[in-house]
């Protein structure tokens, strides 16, 4: 939302706020419901917290998508599914069009898609006994640190050269 009111797109700033709202009322729903007792998870059982963090991050994440384009919910659940995981895919046509707050949101969904992908390995492998050093939470910082770098240094140079925010590719 800081981003959409920073480059005046300030006519998708509704479909974030609706977005915002409901992810918000639903998450506070299941933390009023309380946290169980603590467990402890097998492999098994971290392969299915995974993949269903997944489905349920990219459950919410499409509401802008669909707020801010119309398109269809499985559309927009392909589009950040796609993004989260880094495949790249894509379902829609004429992003030369598209509103620049979806543009927005897509490029954040892939940038933090890297990023999470690599650090969720990174912290997962450990737990399976892969043989991955014990320096785990380090190196989980490192790759951070080195992707808000690389994605500051990005917007830097779009800003300073003669591309605008929205015509990199």
């Amino acid at each position: 939302m800081i981003t959409l009111v920073a480059y005046e797109r300030s006519n998708d700033l509704p479909a974030s706020l609706w977005s915002s709202c409901i992810t918000f009322v639903c998450g506070l729903l299941l933390v009023v419901r309380g946290r169980p007792d603590p467990v402890q998870l097998r492999p098994r059982d971290m392969y299915l917290l995974t993949t269903g963090s997944w489905v349920v991050a990219c459950t919410f994440t499409a509401l802008p998508m669909v707020f801010i384009s119309g398109i269809s919910f499985t559309d927009a659940f392909f589009e950040t599914m796609s993004g989260i995981t880094t495949t790249g895919s894509t379902v829609l046509s004429g992003l030369d069009s598209t509103s620049p707050g979806l543009l927005i949101w897509r490029s954040m969904l892939h940038w933090l898609g890297g990023i999470g992908f690599i650090g969720m390995a990174v912290a997962i492998f450990p737990l399976l006994r892969s043989g991955q050093p014990p320096h785990v939470l380090d190196l989980n910082w490192k790759i951070l640190d080195f992707g808000l770098f690389t994605g500051a240094l990005d917007a830097a140079s779009n800003t300073l050269g003669s591309c605008g925010h929205h015509d990199s590719g």
